[in-house]
């Protein structure tokens, strides 16, 4: 009886001692993650709403660096991030809604942001992002054609 009574409380000391490690690495990893947590708050809360466009440029075919399509954003260009998940793209008399997810503070998930994958996902770097200024700019795409790539300068 008594090697039953001391297996038992062994075994409770065991499980006690196993759950303070549980938590504490609960903890560890809740510390982890609360910056990243406070990056992506922070990008989501600067990017929601207007920005009028400075530049679009798009990088594509054989020699992208030498042959760059430049628009420059004029007065009423704008990329609007609605807090819905909609980007709605004013360029000229262009007009788009595309629709984005932000993944960490520095990254954007933008459907058909580039030309050539319509429908697609493409995961795209955000510049370092101010109150005034930011910049959106999408992988570099190896095609046959050649690279593509684009990147968007915005400001308030």
């Amino acid at each position: 009886m008594k090697t039953r009574v001391l297996i038992f409380i062994s075994a409770v000391a065991m499980l006690c001692f196993n759950a303070c490690s549980k938590v504490s690495d609960v903890h560890s990893h809740i510390m982890q993650l609360t910056p990243a947590m406070d990056s992506l708050m922070k990008t989501q809360n600067l990017l929601a709403g207007k920005w009028n466009v400075v530049t679009d440029t798009v990088y594509a075919g054989v020699n992208t660096g030498g042959n760059p399509a430049v628009y420059v954003g004029q007065p009423g260009d704008y990329f609007d991030f609605a807090t819905d998940g909609h980007v709605y793209i004013k360029e000229g008399a262009t007009l788009d809604t595309l629709t984005f997810q932000l993944v960490s503070g520095t990254q954007i998930n933008i459907v058909s942001f580039t030309a050539m994958f319509k429908n697609q996902i493409e995961t795209c770097l955000i510049s370092p992002i101010t109150s005034h200024s930011t910049g959106i700019i999408s992988p570099l795409l190896p095609l046959p054609a050649g690279p593509q790539q684009r990147i968007v300068s915005l400001s308030r």
